[in-house]
């Protein structure tokens, strides 16, 4: 049974019974709809506009469900989660915050000690003190990278999920004042990153290890605006690049261009997987890297990103385009020696015939297929 309500102009209170669905009228302001589903325990919040803020978690119109709604679902349309709305819905595990909502108020999750993580999208520009997480260690936030959700996970110490930038231009947006705007960086290479924002605002930034350790400032390039850093990242390591603004009262948009000065690109080269997976541990000798012999774990420095490799066994030559998050294993399928994505009995008659030097893989990858 699905129980619907709705909030509607004052002065209107109708009450209608179809079958098994109940529809309420309540006395409310704004626009806002709300309707409990039973056979999901999911209580959803559709309509247009910001939602009431709640003087505590005993006032608002779906308190009757805090004991049985498991998943909480706002639609599209809401702008704003008004103070204690679903606080005390201690079953809740689950809650679904669409990219309409700007604004979330405090107290919103109280007492939900069922929810773990939240998701929220880049357009969010204020988050209330004490709106979530209150003083959960295992609860997360899921953030993408440069957002206000991001800065105000980092400020209040509350873990969060964000996946690292790519090296390339992206702009900032600093939607509240004093923001900072975080990008979380890991490459599998070691490579050196140059940083530079263009524009007419004053702007600054800061590199931070995975401890948020400051390990540099930038706060100019020479025109009194802008900033202009490198530095060198360590593969595997995770680090922070934050983009600020000097007022700290002030809020803009501006770019910044990401050019990376050099990075190694380490190269290992195996034989094909065998069909559990694993990486034979003998390497190719006959594999050419932009036309000089390689061998396994030689390293490659380029000046760009990304950079074009000719890669050539056994005289097939592709390209391939790597970068500083670029894999750096090569697999290699030595025995599928027609190319038809399969080693079989077809491929080993071909590789005994021509006495291949490969042929004693070939028990290791027989029904491998690529």
């Amino acid at each position: 049974m699905r129980i619907l309500k709705k909030y509607i102009p004052v002065f209107l209170s109708l009450i209608l019974i179809v079958s098994s669905l109940s529809v309420t009228a309540v006395v409310f302001a704004n626009d806002i709809d709300y309707y409990y589903d039973e056979s999901t325990a999911t209580l959803h919040i559709t309509g247009s506009g910001a939602m009431d803020d709640y003087a505590d978690e005993y006032s608002a119109p779906w308190r009757t469900y805090s004991q049985s709604a498991k998943k909480v679902i706002i639609e599209d349309g809401i702008t704003a989660i008004g103070s204690n709305s679903f606080a005390g819905f201690k079953n809740v595990s689950r809650v679904e915050i669409p990219n309409s909502v700007k604004t979330i108020g405090s107290s919103v999750f109280a007492s939900c000690t069922s929810l773990k993580e939240l998701t929220l999208s880049p357009n969010i520009t204020k988050i209330a003190d004490s709106s979530f997480a209150f003083g959960k260690e295992d609860f997360v936030v899921n953030a993408e990278s440069g957002s206000y959700a991001l800065f105000y996970a980092v400020k209040n110490n509350i873990n969060f999920n964000c996946s690292e930038i790519e090296f390339s231009d992206f702009k900032v947006r600093i939607v509240k004042p004093g923001m900072h705007a975080y990008y979380p960086i890991k490459t599998k290479h070691d490579c050196t990153v140059t940083f530079a924002s263009t524009g007419s605002y004053y702007t600054k930034c800061f590199i931070y290890d995975s401890n948020f350790n400051r390990l540099l400032t930038g706060d100019g390039n020479g025109d009194g605006l802008n900033f202009r850093v490198s530095y060198s990242f360590k593969a595997g390591e995770t680090y922070y690049f934050d983009a600020l603004m000097w007022d700290t009262s002030d809020t803009c948009t501006y770019n910044v261009s990401v050019n990376v000065d050099s990075f190694d690109y380490n190269i290992s080269a195996y034989a094909m997987a065998d069909p559990s997976g694993e990486p034979s541990d003998i390497m190719i000798d006959e594999l050419l890297v932009n036309g000089s012999e390689i061998g396994s774990g030689t390293v490659i420095s380029f000046n760009e990103s990304p950079a074009s490799l000719d890669i050539t066994l056994n005289g097939k030559t592709s390209k391939i385009f790597v970068t500083p998050n670029s894999d750096t294993r090569l697999v290699l399928p030595t025995c599928d020696v027609n190319n038809d994505g399969y080693v079989n009995a077809k491929d080993f008659a071909v590789m005994k015939k021509e006495n291949s030097k490969y042929l004693p893989l070939f028990d290791k990858f027989i029904n491998y297929k690529v």
